[in-house]
């Protein structure tokens, strides 16, 4: 399986060799470019705030997967406003903190939010 944008940076920097030999150069015959397989990832990890004041909204976001569903949970008193089912949601927090979870494809991820 490949990860998202993979493709378009090799496109960058097979059309960034083709432009350098074109303006350097009238033979590109000894340059290769590598071309590496990249695995998708055997872990989640969740980025994003651990400390928030009460009233505000924050992001949180994940791997990208292909073909993933996602499923995040939030603490009491917190809302996602949107995002559930991606790699990323928007969380409106109350008064209280609490752990944010996520899972997809058989992982599982966690952080601890605490209210300041």
């Amino acid at each position: 399986m490949k990860i998202k944008g993979i493709q378009s940076i090799k496109l960058f920097r097979l059309l960034a060799v083709v432009f350098i030999c074109f303006i350097f150069s009238t033979s590109c015959e000894y340059l290769e470019v590598e071309d590496h397989e990249y695995s998708e990832t055997e872990y989640l990890n969740i980025s994003g705030a651990t400390s928030v004041t009460p009233n505000t909204t924050q992001s949180y976001y994940t791997f990208y997967l292909d073909n993933a569903d996602y499923v995040w949970t939030v603490p009491a008193g917190a809302t996602i406003q949107s995002g559930q089912g991606t790699s990323q949601i928007s969380v409106l927090f109350g008064n209280t903190g609490g752990k944010i979870t996520v899972s997809a494809k058989g992982m599982s991820a966690e952080i601890e939010v605490a209210i300041i």
